[in-house]
């Protein structure tokens, strides 16, 4: 109760001298709270008005602590009714209002937990809400584990003085080293209240008093398997232990943090080991590069000069030719096999890319089936094709892929079947607004039971050992096929296959039909008369660059027997000086060279002005070194080994209309 308009205090009751700590009876407010300035205006206006006033959650700074009240201020009156005073009553609502604030900051620390803020962060905002909570007269700090395990490390301390912690940085664990490097030691929360004569601060006991420091606890971080990963630190500004809850308060702050920790180290620790594969795997992708360049290499060699060899020994020696037939069906196996192996290695790397263009649908099925006719031959198997309806000589899709899927359909059907016939079918089949290129293969072999059909389409199966032992083969063709097909617009399936009766499968590609191409079927002789003319390429000048002797050869030998002249050169310097000499009308460059590589020699044979077509001539067949050598500025792109009909119907285009 106060008195007159000086609010001196008349009268107050135990309540109130026990909030206080002392009797303010006969003081004003302004003596009783020096800081209460605006409560005092307030006073003043109800004394004044008559109006009552009510206050809620009101601040009041005690004994170093933060209370709540809420305050009804109302004006007294004597027996006139003339106001003599002012008559105040309060509740406390400390505990409501720490309840309250509690539940929002743990929300806050557990959002800012989950979040992708640091850890040091983390911690910091942990660290403001326990100070928020436990009131003025305490400050909070976070110490880490160094990676030695021997030190901490001050990670957050928001209000202790800086020159306190970095005086205190990198403190050693052990059984005596205040309070958090004995409770990382002992591996259990370590309370000092009162830092002025506990043993365990003999060593720092002048710094931390020194600034105000008197009371400090520490609760140990531990990780999800007992090992201590820091502590959490409250620092009293006067001797006093821990209450029940301010004990629970930072029990539950040390396992937030500890989740917090761990869970930035497994992000940590799979971030690290998501950039160790892709190290891992750029250099398994360089690995199979190099190696698919070093492999083709040889294997361009045997492939052209069996293919050079191939009908000179037919009169003279007929078992000579039957062995060679078998050198270059070999040979092409083992490049589909290099191929499969190197299309597994993108599918994995998600590195699988289409390259549509327009090509001569008849000379595709032409290639495919003189890779499979000589075991065709031997086995006395008939190979039947028929085309449906009109089909068009030329289509835009992926050639390579086409034929890569074509070859795996039809060199299994020959592959499995011992007696009989193979039946290939080639339609056009509009569906809406799309035009699909339909294939089906059909044969007489050993057929599949119902559990192997279930399999086949898997990587690296090939229905069951007894079949792989007999047969070969990789059990990644149809999977590797059916995945090109998809993205080809396409699909692949298995129509109908019976045991002991033979398969048939049936072969979707989305295609597009120029319209040059649209009118009168494929005739079936007409790209044969077209590649047998020797005098294709008459009138071209080819200029091969290629540090390799074997494929030098190859190269010149194809070509000329088309009627086309051929110079060499061994490397991209030799390339550079003989195309300032003379004009060539198309050159087949060579990527991996010594002296200067294809690349080099692109760009300064750009860069003096020389504009015939280059061509870059590789065997590098991974990732996207096509995509690398057009960015480069070369007119094209040939991948090694190459064929003698492929090469001379590349450069065919580049023959000067006569």
């Amino acid at each position: 109760m106060l008195k007159g308009p000086d609010h001196i205090f008349e009268f107050v009751n135990e309540a109130h001298r026990r909030t206080l700590g002392f009797d303010a009876t006969g003081m004003s407010v302004l003596e009783a709270h020096p800081e209460s300035v605006e409560l005092h205006g307030i006073l003043n206006d109800v004394y004044i008005t008559g109006k009552t006033a009510q206050l809620f959650e009101i601040p009041v700074n005690l004994a170093h602590r933060i209370r709540y009240f809420n305050l009804t201020y109302s004006a007294r009156r004597d027996a006139n009714a003339k106001i003599n005073g002012v008559l105040i009553l309060g509740t406390e609502v400390s505990n409501d209002v720490m309840i309250r604030n509690s539940l929002v900051s743990q929300k806050e620390a557990l959002e800012l937990t989950l979040s992708e803020s640091s850890v040091e962060q983390i911690l910091h905002g942990h660290a403001k809400m326990l100070e928020l909570q436990l009131g003025d007269d305490v400050m909070a700090a976070a110490m880490l584990v160094s990676g030695d395990g021997q030190r901490l490390k001050f990670e957050t301390a928001p209000s202790l003085p800086k020159e306190y912690s970095q005086a205190i940085d990198q403190m050693k664990i052990g059984p005596q080293a205040c309070s958090c490097g004995t409770a990382a030691h002992r591996k259990m929360p370590v309370v000092v209240s009162n830092i002025a004569t506990d043993p365990l601060w003999d060593e720092h006991r002048s710094l931390a008093l020194s600034f105000g420091l008197h009371a400090c606890w520490s609760t140990p971080i531990f990780s999800s398997d007992k090992n201590v990963l820091g502590t959490f630190a409250i620092y009293c500004r006067s001797p006093r232990n821990p209450t029940v809850r301010e004990h629970q308060l930072v029990d539950l702050v040390t396992r937030t943090a500890a989740v917090a920790i761990e869970r930035k180290k497994s992000i940590s620790d799979l971030q690290k080991a998501k950039a160790e594969a892709e190290i891992a795997n750029e250099s398994k992708s360089r690995f199979l590069a190099n190696m698919s360049h070093e492999i083709r290499t040889p294997l361009a060699a045997i492939l052209g000069f069996s293919e050079l060899l191939k009908g000179r020994t037919k009169e003279t020696d007929p078992q000579a030719e039957i062995h060679l037939h078998r050198v270059l069906q070999n040979a092409k196996q083992l490049s589909r096999l290099l191929d499969d192996l190197l299309d597994l290695s993108k599918i994995e790397a998600d590195l699988f890319e289409m390259d549509r263009e327009e090509f001569d649908l008849l000379a595709a099925l032409d290639d495919v089936l003189s890779s499979v006719d000589l075991m065709a031959r031997e086995k006395g198997l008939t190979i039947c094709q028929s085309l449906i309806g009109k089909i068009p000589r030329v289509v835009y899709s992926d050639p390579m892929r086409f034929r890569q899927i074509l070859i795996n359909l039809v060199g299994n059907a020959v592959k499995f079947t011992e007696k009989g016939r193979i039946e290939i079918q080639m339609e056009i089949k509009e569906q809406g607004a799309k035009t699909q290129l339909f294939v089906r293969v059909k044969d007489t072999g050993i057929g599949l039971s119902t559990e192997r059909q279930n399999k086949i389409f898997a990587r690296f199966v090939q229905g069951d050992t007894s079949v792989s032992r007999k047969y070969g083969g990789s059990g990644l063709g149809l999977v590797l096929s059916r995945r090109m097909a998809r993205l080809l617009g396409g699909e692949l399936v298995l129509e109908e296959s019976v045991e002991g009766k033979g398969s048939t499968f049936g072969l979707t590609i989305e295609v597009r039909i120029p319209a040059q191409s649209e009118g009168p079927g494929l005739s079936a002789d007409s790209d044969k008369n077209l590649l047998s003319q020797n005098k294709l390429l008459q009138g071209l000048l080819v200029l091969v660059v290629d540090d390799s002797v074997d494929n030098q050869i190859i190269s010149k030998m194809f070509i000329e027997s088309a009627g086309a002249q051929v110079e060499l050169a061994d490397n991209g310097l030799d390339a550079v000086q003989k195309l300032s000499q003379k004009t060539y009308d198309v050159v087949l460059m060579d990527i991996q060279m010594p002296t200067m590589d294809g690349y080099q020699a692109l760009k300064v044979a750009r860069a003096k002005g020389y504009k015939c077509p280059i061509l870059a001539l590789t065997a590098h067949a991974l990732k996207d070194e096509k995509e690398s050598c057009l960015a480069a500025g070369f007119s094209g792109y040939i991948s090694k080994p190459i064929s003698r009909k492929a090469l001379i119907r590349r450069l065919s285009i580049f023959k000067k209309p006569a």
